[in-house]
């Protein structure tokens, strides 16, 4: 089996993918604060037919040392096509197959998170086969607990025999939302009863959290998602720049690229205000701006203030 620390992630920190959040210029900020990145998760289709949108979204980023591609699919050929091409261009370290996604319109569609259903477990049997045994790179995957009942602990028996690389529980069940806390149980659990390496997810505040999950359950990795907004400076123990310098580098980034537009503007400064006093009024007036060079003085204003 291929440990986790083949990939040099062994006790270290993930970006965790979200949806049009985690955009390679801000991928490329935490992988120079020590993130291991993965891309937003991708349909293997938009991959295979070379969609423009699915090659920007998993285009890796210079600062990119450890690099994974969030794949979505339920289809076994289109998974073994999009292997074949990943590995053929050289796309990434490893391979991820996203069965966390709880959203409606990809769960209804016998995607993501849907696979984790009991009543799928044949089909998702035959998408860790291909995927580990067809990968000459590591084949990893993001689960969530289960759909709406439990069902991590037979998701990782089907892991376990068929040699995937390494797992990420996403400790709350795909029907939960974010106000239902995650179940830190069952990172022990999941240790308990596998010996692939787990990387735990879900409610990971600090740097300094992450360091006592990863001691405390004897995962040996933690993914950060939504604390990672705003503050890329999360994987590393001490912040060394001020959140304007981070945020101006981030725009450095998004500048001449086609995610240097009104929305990812909106979307990421508006994360940046998320821990001030006044980031209620703040991301309101963000979020209503139309034009980007106001969007970024403003925000650029208001965190030199804090």
């Amino acid at each position: 089996m291929i440990k986790v620390s083949v990939l040099g992630l062994k006790n270290s920190l993930i970006l965790s993918p979200l949806a049009e959040i985690t955009i390679p210029p801000f991928r490329r900020i935490c992988a120079e604060f020590g993130a291991v990145t993965i891309s937003e998760m991708t349909y293997a289709k938009g991959i295979i037919y070379n969609n423009p949108n699915s090659l920007r979204r998993i285009a890796r980023a210079e600062t990119e040392e450890k690099y994974g591609i969030q794949l979505l699919t339920n289809n076994p050929e289109d998974l073994v096509n999009t292997i074949e091409l990943i590995e053929s261009e050289k796309l990434s370290d490893f391979i991820e197959l996203n069965l966390g996604c709880p959203k409606p319109k990809i769960t209804n569609a016998r995607l993501g998170a849907a696979l984790l259903r009991i009543q799928d477990h044949m089909l998702l049997k035959e998408l860790l086969e291909i995927g580990s045994f067809s990968s000459k790179l590591p084949f990893t995957v993001k689960i969530r607990a289960g759909f709406d009942t439990v069902t991590f602990p037979d998701v990782l028996k089907l892991a376990e025999k068929t040699n995937v690389s390494f797992v990420t529980l996403h400790s709350r069940l795909a029907t939960d939302t974010y106000q239902t806390p995650a179940r830190s149980e069952y990172w022990k659990q999941a240790v308990e009863i596998t010996s692939i390496p787990i990387i735990a997810n879900g409610d990971v505040q600090s740097f300094d959290h992450a360091c006592q999950i990863i001691e405390q359950f004897g995962v040996d990795g933690v993914a950060i998602g939504r604390s990672a907004r705003g503050n890329p400076q999360i994987f590393q123990k001490q912040a060394k720049l001020s959140s304007r310098e981070v945020y101006d580098r981030l725009i450095q980034y998004m500048k001449n690229t086609v995610y240097f537009n009104l929305f990812n503007l909106r979307v990421q400064s508006a994360d940046f205000m998320k821990n001030f006093r006044y980031a209620a009024n703040a991301r309101k007036t963000i979020l209503s701006m139309n034009n980007p060079n106001e969007i970024i003085e403003y925000t650029r204003e208001m965190l030199g203030k804090r």
